[in-house]
């Protein structure tokens, strides 16, 4: 399972300001989400061997840009289910979260509050 984060700034209906203003936050907002929905999947990742877990990782594709996937070919397995295992979300759930903590720290930056940097990582 894979997820791709990207943060670009739309143009339309915007003023100016709150374009500079989003552009300057956006790369930051998509490490904080994508970073979100790694400690939050680990958190919630049932744990037999520890493999699955290990295996939720965030990768920065380019400024602004993130990828989270789960390595573990059985991940989508444990997510979803199958007709003999009961489905355990781990995937989705955290998707959700991190999502809540994206629209507030949206509205931050569009108050004019400044959100945390990014730490500069060339994963």
């Amino acid at each position: 399972m894979t997820m791709t984060v990207n943060v670009i700034p739309r143009r339309s209906g915007q003023t100016r300001a709150l374009k500079t203003r989003f552009a300057a936050g956006a790369p930051n907002l998509a490490y904080h989400f994508a970073q979100r929905v790694v400690s939050y999947s680990k958190a919630s990742a049932p744990v037999r061997t520890g493999n699955l877990k290990n295996s939720i990782k965030r990768t920065r594709l380019a400024l602004g840009s993130h990828k989270v996937e789960v390595g573990a070919f059985y991940g989508i397995y444990v997510n979803y289910g199958t007709r003999y295992m009961h489905a355990q979300p781990f995937w989705e759930p955290s998707i959700t979260l991190a999502t809540i903590k994206l629209r507030k720290e949206m509205a931050d930056l569009m108050h004019g509050n400044k959100i945390e940097e990014v730490p500069d990582d060339n994963e």
